[in-house]
């Protein structure tokens, strides 16, 4: 569980 927030990269892997 890792914050998206501080992590942009995960921010990209949700929207696809």
């Amino acid at each position: 569980m890792t914050p998206h927030l501080l992590n942009p990269v995960s921010q990209v892997s949700v929207l696809h």
